[in-house]
């Protein structure tokens, strides 16, 4: 049996796994009931606000009601759009493949790499959202920096991007203009096509939120109670969402973190960093600002902080497509010597493990959330804003359960074939790295 075929058929079966151990999330339930909603005031043609039609965006309801609409079930929409988030993982990873393989294999397979030890693999087999709008902003941030991309296909994919999430355009706006000008200096059309396709999908939202509401606002996610009241707060949250041990960037992507980090290296070196890094950057932190803002920053219960998550694909490809010659550099620093190629590709394996193992131990997830001393029942913000923010702080600053995860995946009381493809996950991470270890460099 050829090395090829060994990888096809661990890849096949690793497929058939995602997709017979669907993760259908409470959240996803919720918004089916807004969908019910949604089709009981058409049918009935109210003319008031259809109350019952949920707090959640515009475009994670439409694949729903068009599922609930021909007749299927509550139980089989959720695996169908546990399905759509496993066929937007390959989509994501197809993309990033073919828009940086021209430029540098090399750089390519580094964010594969990215993407295979990341949080999304979780999201893969969720029925939550997420996994389509990461889709849906890739698409569009690949259009704009594909050579002779149509000005309209960029803004209709900015259209169905705004409509992932209410707040979601100005974000949207800047990224298109990172990728342009990267090509142009003078992007007049792209500001113009960007902000009209942008401001329509905020009119859309808003016009959904009218028919949900009576007001251009949702009033779930604009009343008071939903938003952080002191700075001190805000700033717990906001570190959280970057070092929290049960749901920062850092430790849940530690290999997207390490590459937009360890990058400021040899640009800062040369002095010229462009536009992309900073911007880059400059994107991630106000948007966790304003994830901290808010009462449920990681928007858990999930995996990860999950409301950033479908941003990092698309950050991923700019950095790679605009910085391979510096990552092909930091890759050759890695593969100088054996030792320090093996120490490095046995470290990420490790602590890339959790990505994988939770998928077969998905109850460790709710170690997070289990009572504890600090927070021995469950908190609501209506209720008692105080307690529940004491809660939030204890899960943030708690004890991580990456550890306990780790020695829980190899547990006596283990499936033998979880044991089996975690162990071909360390093996096939490994085996990729020897070979990207072999790709050529495109830089001189």
């Amino acid at each position: 049996m050829t090395t090829r075929t060994l990888i096809f058929l661990t890849l096949a079966g690793f497929c058939i796994f995602l997709n017979m151990h669907h993760r259908l999330e409470w959240d996803t339930q919720e918004m089916l009931k807004g969908v019910d909603g949604v089709m009981l005031c058409l049918a009935e043609s109210r003319p008031g606000p259809c109350t019952g039609a949920g707090q959640f965006p515009l475009f994670q309801m439409v694949p729903s009601l068009l599922f609930r609409m021909i007749g299927a079930s509550q139980e089989l929409t959720l695996r169908l759009l546990a399905g759509i988030s496993f066929f937007s993982f390959l989509g994501v990873l197809r993309i990033l493949w073919t828009s940086l393989r021209a430029k540098s294999k090399l750089t390519a397979h580094a964010a594969i790499l990215v993407m295979l030890t990341g949080t999304l693999l979780w999201y893969s087999r969720s029925s939550f959202g997420e996994m389509l709008s990461a889709l849906l902003i890739l698409v569009f941030t690949a259009s704009c920096l594909k050579k002779n991309s149509s000005l309209f296909r960029q803004a209709f994919w900015l259209f169905l991007a705004a409509l992932t999430k209410e707040t979601a355009f100005p974000f949207l706006i800047a990224l298109g203009l990172l990728a342009v000008l990267k090509k142009q200096t003078n992007p007049g059309k792209q500001i113009t096509a960007f902000f009209a396709a942008g401001l329509l999908g905020f009119f859309c939202n808003c016009g959904f939120n009218f028919f949900r509401f009576g007001s251009i606002f949702n009033s779930y996610y604009s009343d008071p109670s939903s938003l952080v009241p002191d700075l001190k707060q805000q700033m717990i949250f906001f570190a959280g969402l970057w070092f929290s041990p049960n749901g920062g960037l850092a430790p849940f992507w530690p290999s997207f973190f390490v590459l937009i980090t360890a990058l400021g290296f040899p640009l800062l070196r040369k002095g010229k960093p462009g536009l992309v890094w900073p911007g880059v950057w400059g994107l991630l932190i106000i948007l966790n600002l304003g994830f901290a803002k808010w009462y449920a920053p990681f928007g858990w219960q999930a995996w990860g902080p999950r409301l950033v998550l479908p941003w990092i694909p698309s950050f991923l490809l700019l950095l790679c497509s605009s910085y391979f010659a510096e990552i092909e550099g930091l890759l050759s620093d890695v593969f100088s010597s054996a030792r320090r190629f093996w120490i490095c590709a046995v470290a990420l394996a490790l602590v890339s493990l959790p990505q994988f193992g939770i998928l077969v131990k998905p109850h460790v997830l709710d170690r997070i959330f289990d009572p504890s001393p600090v927070c021995p029942h469950l908190a609501y913000i209506q209720i008692d804003p105080a307690y529940y923010y004491q809660c939030m702080n204890d899960a943030i600053l708690g004890g991580s359960p990456m550890p306990p995860a780790l020695l829980q995946f190899f547990a006596p009381d283990s499936k033998p074939i979880a044991i089996v493809l975690m162990l071909l996950y360390l093996a096939g991470l490994l085996y990729y790295m020897t070979q990207i270890k072999k790709s050529p460099r495109n830089s001189p």
